[in-house]
């Protein structure tokens, strides 16, 4: 158990790093990431992060096309007239 309590502790403070954690006043972040702030911040005074339509272009998603796929184990055939 020694051995892997420095471990779960790395595990842990590399999960705080990329978390979105709000410590409101009053109450203490004992086991905080170095780097890390936490301090509460109202809502309703962050601005929203905007994107121009340049971004938007320069960025291309591309389109999933899952019914393009064929499922393993499955033939299509057409079927003869009868």
């Amino acid at each position: 158990m020694t051995r892997f309590q420095p471990k779960i502790r790395e595990f842990l403070t590399a999960l705080r790093q990329d978390a979105f954690l709000e410590i409101k006043d009053g109450w203490a972040d004992s086991s905080a990431a170095p780097g890390k702030e936490t301090r509460w911040t109202d809502p309703a005074q962050l601005k929203p992060e905007t994107v121009t339509k340049e971004e938007v272009a320069a960025n291309p998603r591309r389109k999933r096309l899952l019914w393009l796929v064929p499922i393993p184990g499955t033939k299509s055939t057409p079927k003869e007239d009868q």
